[in-house]
């Protein structure tokens, strides 16, 4: 069977943009509002908007809260080194001191993809914050426990005046 000409197919189209229903004569529909199809795609855009966003801020909250894990398992290591003075075991209270500082020296880079006029990241990262701080709070006192902050007085004793001489004694 052979296809049919290309003329045919024009035979068969119609536009409906042309025609005008108060020209036609007849009544819409019963229930048939012209805007109606426009109302609902704006509705569904807004439905769209709002899970993205929704989705956006939920993400915030798992990157916020996945930091959380890394302090966790730094804050074990650390726990695992020992309090004595070794290598390993101040190289990963160091670790601990640094990882953190960084961390919250550039909070806002995890969060830069999330940005947006519907979602607020402050909350998020306020946690994000807080999470690293403890863990910084963590690795200080483990420098304590390990002896490594000066907080007795015996730690300040180089920085003390030499006491006046008040009596001599000769021979």
């Amino acid at each position: 069977m052979a296809p049919p000409e290309k003329s045919t197919y024009g035979r068969w189209r119609v536009s409906f943009g042309d025609v005008q229903p108060a020209a036609s004569g007849l009544p819409d529909p019963v229930g048939y509002h012209p805007s109606a199809g426009r109302e609902q795609e704006d509705a569904n855009a807004k439905q769209r908007r709002s899970v993205d966003a929704s989705l956006k801020q939920k993400k915030a909250w798992e990157i916020a809260t996945g930091q959380s894990k890394n302090i966790g398992m730094m804050c074990f290591m650390m726990y695992m080194s020992g309090s004595g003075i070794q290598i390993f075991s101040i190289l990963v209270t160091f670790n601990g001191i640094i990882t953190p500082v960084r961390s919250i020296m550039s909070s806002a880079k995890p969060f830069e993809g999330l940005i947006d006029d519907k979602v607020d990241t402050t909350g998020p990262r306020l946690l994000f914050v807080a999470i690293n701080l403890a863990g910084l709070a963590f690795a200080v006192y483990r420098l304590n426990i390990m002896g490594l902050l000066p907080t007795t007085v015996s730690d300040w004793v180089s920085s003390l005046p030499a006491p006046l001489v008040l009596e001599y004694s000769a021979s």
